[in-house]
């Protein structure tokens, strides 16, 4: 069995995730005039912003009693501002290209379970084909720009859609499933050694 977990796509274009949310109200600046040159968020109004987008694929909402300055209280008012963040994202349309940025807005209680989905961000976001996160939003800078030319060297990349960048499976074995995912390998391996997966695992055997 030999399985690569993701494959590689164009990116061409830059995603200022932070500078959506502040586009479009979700997020505030202390100093409109200092706008994408401090990082790590020192330029945030807490107090203000309900989401935040961190790391490569991950945005937030700005919880109460999670974050240090939560705002937004958990519950239904919480879950329909996911739900309409998410929504919002999937038709922001890039203006040069015409083109959706974000082929997928995912919740993560749509798609996760267990024990530790809460620590999980509230969205997942999978970048359409040519579209990845900026270098400026794991850093938590906002520039004014939403989107602009990737020009650097790194001009490839899979953290986007997951459909956009299948992975490759080799088994000696025939294949049972017409599209097998990577949450199948373990319970497919305990399969093959004779071990009943756990309920709560997700995937199953493709053999």
């Amino acid at each position: 069995m030999v399985l690569s977990d993701h494959g590689f796509s164009p990116f061409r274009r830059s995603f200022h995730v932070n500078s959506w949310l502040k586009e479009n109200g979700y997020l505030n600046l202390i100093n409109e005039w200092r706008r994408g040159e401090e990082a790590f968020f020192l330029n945030t109004d807490w107090s203000k912003t309900k989401a935040y987008a961190l790391g490569l694929n991950g945005l937030y909402i700005n919880q109460q009693g999670r974050e240090g300055e939560g705002i937004v209280s958990p519950g239904p008012k919480k879950d329909a501002l996911v739900r309409e963040i998410a929504h919002k994202m999937e038709n922001f349309v890039d203006p040069k290209t015409g083109e959706k940025p974000i082929l997928r807005a995912l919740v993560s209680k749509d798609i996760y379970r267990g024990p530790y989905t809460e620590k999980a961000p509230e969205i997942i976001l999978g970048y359409n084909l040519g579209y990845r996160v900026s270098w400026a939003t794991p850093l938590g800078r906002i520039p004014k720009e939403i989107i602009v030319d990737n020009e650097e060297k790194w001009s490839g990349d899979h953290c986007i859609a997951p459909e956009v960048v299948p992975g490759i499976l080799f088994m000696n074995r025939r294949i049972a499933s017409s599209s097998p995912a990577i949450h199948d390998l373990t319970p497919t391996i305990l399969k093959i050694f004779g071990i009943n997966a756990p309920e709560e695992m997700t995937g199953k055997s493709i053999i």
